[in-house]
């Protein structure tokens, strides 16, 4: 039969980190995921309910029109509208919104509780359209697959709903509906059971205060109840039943209380489960029994992020112990192997994981039942970063950096003209400034790769294996970017990119930054640091670009150093060296001329490159998912990064000798 099941609105759901967008005042957001959540209807029904993610289940026209941001689910006033929805889209099973926040003075502070991660929780409200019910009436659990839904509204709020208690923070909102399923059952019930659910019904009525009469419907025909309907009632209230005793049952037993009368009363007078256990903790703080002190124990919201913080941890040290434990979490389970990993994240859960399961299904199970998958992307992301800035950047030394909001052309502009002010004679008119452009261009593209986690591999605890991929992959998205920004000076046989702006190489001696070729010496850094100080801007008026930097290849790295760091000239010991510490020497290795070497300038002055990320996501992006037909982790790594050259006055090369 059908039954009407009023269904709650909201879910977790998260900001997604480093995804804030300075110039455009966008976020991204994660509104669902195909997780598995334990629910309870506003009848007291518990259920598990999974929102399916696929671009045929989720209707994205409602969001795509400008679904608002609010402040904790407050639709009645516009003064708690906190953005709107630019663009709402499906991807790799998740629902992703991006929000574009307001810009009024009242929202400025939660704008930058966003941006430093002190707000990172948003619920969404959702229509319910259709579903997939089933239950187990073995287990006593009722499985609700989600399979066409309606996000509606976004909202802030200071804490996410606990998966474990399965409730979630708003009532109905007149525009939602509440949803007909229909559960399916399993099998016949008996006359005893009948006859229970009977007393049981007439026992809670007695008890239950009664509601106003509802208003009087149209008038209509009115259909028949049939035996097979009236069957289908009462399995399903002897169903409830089954489950009432037994939730009852073992809350006693848990709280040690060894009172088969209180027990009894309990059951008899048809109590909730939740005036049930509220009853046990009134009777175990009337006998200040010790069971109190053992069952007094508090799960905060938190409780899950703990663990899965801690066995982070426990992960990231065990791969490089100068890693720290740090937590009490993190030293419960410092000697937990990925499968005991596996058990707790179930635990945690709310899933039963024991002894009666092999590794093969505890590890299959976790991956799609519980965390645990989430547990092993964050160590893969935590380790990816790691060693991603821990590869030194010596490009970063001459650059400067803008945002690209997408994958369309980037200009750089460099202007100039004669800003120099001119003497205004009486009655005399101010003249405008010619403006003078250089142009070049550039667009983002994006690099990346993807690596598996196998179900193999965490039954067999080998995670020093693929720890060390991440790494290598950490390390080598450095190196991508090190190789795009230098092939920038490399390019055409070591003369330099082709700029855009004039159509020659970078080192051209029409840009007056090319030496005919001399080995480093006192003259030849004098000969480097006069053509930088004579440069002319795109007036030709001069300009003089001051040298900072002083770039070489491993191989010139130590005559550099005795050339900078000497206090007089070698070949004269009475003349003292001018030009000690005039320059900062880097070794830079993807400068592959062992002779060549190269002059900046401050890039806070004159920048000789330009590089982006998108929307300003600076380090490397991941995203995760489980491989139905391997059972892996599949963690893809992307990075959306470009550069080029954005002035040539600021760099000089001597080819050597």
């Amino acid at each position: 039969m059908n039954k009407t099941v009023q269904i709650p609105l909201f879910t977790r759901a998260a900001i997604t980190p480093n995804s804030y967008d300075a110039t455009n005042r966008t976020i991204e957001i994660v509104f669902a995921t195909e997780s598995e959540v334990k629910r309870r209807t506003w009848d007291g029904t518990n259920y598990i309910e999974i929102l399916e993610c696929g671009p045929k289940n989720v209707r994205l026209e409602r969001a795509n029109s400008g679904a608002n941001l609010v402040d904790t689910h407050n639709t009645w006033s516009i003064s708690s509208i906190l953005g709107v929805t630019e663009r709402a889209w499906i991807e790799n099973k998740q629902g992703k919104a991006l929000i574009r926040l307001s810009e009024r003075d009242e929202v400025k502070g939660y704008v930058q509780d966003i941006v430093s991660g002190v707000i990172r929780n948003i619920s969404v409200g959702y229509n319910i359209y259709e579903t997939e019910i089933n239950e187990n009436t073995d287990t006593n659990t009722i499985m609700v697959r989600v399979t066409d839904w309606e996000p509606g509204e976004f909202s802030l709020v200071p804490v996410p709903a606990d998966y474990k208690s399965g409730t979630r923070s708003e009532n109905p909102q007149n525009d939602f509906k509440y949803h007909e399923v229909k559960f399916e059952n399993k099998r016949t019930m008996t006359t005893e059971e009948i006859e229970a659910a009977a007393q049981g019904a007439a026992q809670r009525s007695a008890v239950t205060p009664t509601p106003s009469p509802a208003p009087a419907p149209v008038a209509q025909s009115a259909p028949t109840a049939s035996a097979e309907d009236d069957a289908a009632v009462r399995a399903l209230g002897a169903t409830a039943e089954r489950q009432r005793v037994k939730s009852i049952n073992t809350a006693v037993r848990a709280a040690q209380i060894d009172d088969q009368e209180f027990l009894d009363d309990l059951i008899e007078r048809g109590v909730t489960v939740d005036a049930a256990r509220e009853a046990i903790i009134n009777k175990l703080a009337e006998s200040q029994t010790p069971a109190i002190r053992q069952q007094a124990r508090v799960n905060g919201n938190d409780e899950g992020d703990q663990v899965r913080s801690g066995l982070s941890e426990v992960l990231l040290h065990r791969h490089d112990p100068s890693n720290p434990l740090t937590t009490d979490k993190a030293k419960q389970y410092r000697n937990a192997s990925l499968t005991d990993m596996a058990g707790i994240m179930l635990n945690e859960r709310g899933h039963s994981a024991d002894f009666t399961m092999n590794k093969n299904e505890l590890v299959k199970r976790a991956m799609s039942t519980s965390d645990f998958p989430v547990l092993l992307g964050s160590v893969v992301n935590r380790s990816l970063r790691q060693y991603y800035e821990a590869v030194q950047s010596n490009w970063k030394l001459i650059s400067r950096r803008r945002d690209a909001s997408d994958f369309r052309a980037l200009t750089s502009v460099n202007a100039g003209g004669n800003f120099e002010l001119e003497e205004i004679k009486e009655g005399g008119e101010y003249k405008n400034v010619v403006l003078k452009e250089e142009a070049d261009s550039f667009a983002l593209k994006t690099f990346g790769k993807k690596i598996s986690i196998t179900r193999q591999a965490i039954i067999n605890d080998d995670l020093g294996a693929f720890m060390r991929l991440t790494e290598l992959f950490g390390r080598g998205a450095a190196q991508t970017q090190s190789k795009i920004v230098w092939g920038l000076f490399t390019a055409n046989s070591g003369s330099g990119r082709t700029l855009g702006s004039d159509g020659k190489t970078l080192f051209h001696t029409d840009h007056n930054n090319l030496d005919a070729g001399s080995a480093m010496s006192l003259a030849a850094f004098n000969a480097a640091r006069t053509k930088m100080v004579r440069q002319t801007g795109i007036d030709k008026d001069p300009i003089h670009v001051d040298a900072k930097y002083l770039f070489v290849p491993p191989e010139l790295r130590t005559t550099a150093l005795q050339l900078i760091n000497s206090t007089i000239v070698a070949t004269k010991t009475t003349d003292t060296n001018p030009f000690q510490n005039a320059f900062e020497v880097v070794e830079e290795i993807y400068l592959t001329d062992p002779k060549a070497w190269y002059i900046f300038a401050d890039p806070a002055s004159t920048p000789v490159v330009e590089y982006a990320y998108l929307n300003g996501q600076e380090g490397l992006y991941t995203e995760q998912e489980i491989n139905f037909d391997t059972d892996s982790l599949d963690i893809k790594v992307r990075n959306d990064f470009n550069a080029s050259i954005f002035e040539y006055r600021g760099v000089y090369k001597n080819p050597g000798q």
